[in-house]
């Protein structure tokens, strides 16, 4: 529920809405995660649903639309290393990528390269991706990534890729 652990609505419940800072740290942790989140609606007693957590769920939503309607750079494709190009230097701080799922998740092990200044570096490793991974990584500049699958049971297709920058990301990684 968005009132933390109060399955019913009660009156002065207000304090146990999720702050927009735990809801996001939520969305990171399952959407993130190839899982989705579910926020429960508790109506009030006219069967409405609260003021308060209705402007709750619209600061949520804007706050990842800011973080996620606007990318730097995004591309698609199949193979085991995908490329995207960035028009310049870029930094980035937020990499989404989305595996076509259509025939099952096939991506077992990968890393993401960026092109930076000094040279190719590792930037993060995952192992599974599915209908979408966020990869929070420190902001870093770079001119290309590259995904690189090194373990699949199928040549990888990879629906969407796509970088962001984030000022409020939170330090936390995954």
């Amino acid at each position: 529920p968005i009132r933390n652990h109060s399955w019913f609505w009660h009156s002065n419940e207000d304090h146990l809405l999720y702050d927009l800072t735990d809801l996001v740290e939520m969305y990171y942790q399952s959407v993130g995660r190839n899982a989705i989140l579910t926020l429960g609606a508790v109506p009030d007693q006219n069967g409405l649903i609260p003021q308060a957590d209705m402007q709750r769920y619209t600061e949520f939503g804007q706050e990842i639309n800011r973080r996620f309607s606007d990318p730097i750079g995004e591309t698609s494709g199949t193979g085991y290393t995908i490329t995207l190009t960035l028009p310049d230097h870029s930094f980035i701080n937020q990499i989404v990528i989305m595996e076509n799922i259509v025939s099952g998740e096939h991506i077992r092990k990968y890393h993401i390269r960026g092109e930076t200044i000094s040279g190719w570096k590792i930037l993060c490793k995952g192992s599974s991706i599915g209908h979408k991974r966020i990869q929070r990584i420190p902001p870093v500049e770079v001119k290309s990534i590259q995904l690189v699958c090194t373990e699949s049971t199928v040549e990888p297709h990879i629906r969407n890729m796509s970088v962001f920058f984030s000022e409020e990301t939170n330090d936390k990684k995954n």
